[in-house]
């Protein structure tokens, strides 16, 4: 009887130890792996001196020393004060432009925005009267609106806004956004996170600025551009020389000529030139529709569509000569060309190899620009010499335009 029960109990058993080392085998779950923390905090940086800028290389890490910073790609965004520039637009040669993504939440920015950059420009300051004076004194600086500290805005978009004084105190109170900035590198290699959150040193000096930031390795997708078909049928391409050696030439696309007209009044005008100044039939120009873009091509059979946005107006520009004069112009800032102009209509370059091939230190840059007309229409445009041959020699300020009338109006 005694046996008839062993071979049950030992069944149970082996299954029991089967069990167990089946459960002994198996492999505990690894932990997942922290991700590699990567950014890095700068405190108490010293642009407290008005009258210098201090300029930061992200891919150093460090404050470097920069002898012209107009010439110069070794650094990436300065600061002075609560001003600060980024090495594009007008205060470099740089790559670099900035987006505020709208978020204070550093981790939470994982991927550079796809648009909405900007570079720095210039950006006229209003401060206390001069000695003698009764109005606000202007300065005029360069610097990248976007992440720059502001003056008592009531929408604070830039790292800062100074406040002042409240009834009964004496210190002005200034507010730190905490904005999360995606900035384009110098190089336009690379793109980084910043995030400011110190104006003031252990010492409670102001000026002295802690920013947190890292780098972005990834790029948010571009939005699909909508486009606007142009109808070119039944107009042919054209193409007119103007003389622009003298005052503004305003010429009319429709009617294919020279126009007299009173600019601001009319719409008997789309385009004008004088020199390698252009000026539209709209914004401070002109009553018209007119506004440009150009396209990133340079052959004009190709182009057979549009983005439907990102055209510009004309507006006021001052221009600086090499002689240190300014003068005030209101022009198209997309058509518009001049010395060191790479997206401008009209390029001036001394460089051997430009002359050898304009005949001279102008030359066009051959983009295409899709422009509106006064009243709407689209039309391509081109301009491909500014030179006229007179006599023996090769005369400038004769801009020679090819242009296309479509038969599509914007909305």
């Amino acid at each position: 009887m005694k046996v008839k029960f062993l071979v049950p109990a030992l069944l149970v058993g082996l299954m029991t130890f089967t069990s167990c080392s089946k459960d002994d085998n198996k492999e505990e779950p690894k932990p997942k792996p922290t991700p590699e923390k990567t950014a890095k905090e700068i405190k108490n940086l010293d642009a407290s001196d008005q009258q210098k800028w201090t300029y930061f290389s992200f891919e150093t890490g460090k404050v470097v020393e920069v002898t012209n910073p107009k010439t110069s790609d070794n650094w990436d965004i300065a600061f002075n004060r609560f001003n600060i520039r980024t090495n594009g637009g007008v205060s470099g040669i740089g790559e670099a432009e900035v987006v505020n993504t709208n978020s204070k939440d550093f981790a939470a920015i994982t991927k550079a925005p796809a648009e909405g950059y900007q570079k720095d420009t210039k950006v006229n300051e209003y401060g206390r009267p001069l000695p003698g004076q009764t109005q606000p004194s202007i300065t005029e600086v360069e610097k990248n609106p976007v992440i720059s500290g502001t003056v008592e805005s009531t929408n604070p978009k830039g790292w800062y806004n100074y406040k002042r004084p409240k009834e009964g105190e004496n210190a002005p109170h200034f507010e730190i956004t905490k904005y999360v900035y995606v900035l384009k590198t110098a190089k336009g290699d690379k793109y980084v996170k910043i995030q400011l959150t110190g104006y003031t040193n252990d010492k409670n000096k102001s000026g002295y600025i802690t920013f947190t930031y890292d780098f972005l390795r990834e790029k948010e997708a571009p939005k699909p551009v909508e486009k606007v078909a142009l109808d070119f049928s039944g107009n042919e391409a054209k193409e007119v020389q103007l003389d622009a050696t003298g005052d503004w030439k305003y010429f009319s696309l429709k009617n294919g000529e020279v126009t007299p007209v009173k600019p601001e009044e009319d719409l008997s005008w789309d385009i004008a030139f004088k020199g390698y100044y252009v000026r539209l039939n709209g914004g401070t120009s002109g009553k018209g529709k007119a506004e440009a873009l150009r396209l990133e091509e340079k052959d004009f059979a190709k182009v057979i569509e549009t983005p439907k946005k990102g055209f510009e107006k004309d507006k006021e520009v001052i221009f600086k000569s090499m002689k240190g004069t300014e003068s005030k112009e209101n022009v198209s800032p997309v058509l518009t060309g001049g010395f060191g102009s790479t997206t401008g209509a009209i390029q001036i370059n001394p460089s051997p190899e430009w002359r050898k091939k304009n005949g001279g230190v102008f030359g066009p840059n051959e983009w295409v620009y899709v422009i509106k007309t006064a009243d709407g229409t689209y039309a391509k445009v081109q301009v491909t010499d500014f030179y006229k041959k007179i006599g023996d020699k090769k005369a400038p300020n004769f801009p020679k335009l090819k242009y296309q009338l479509s038969k599509t109006k914007s909305e």
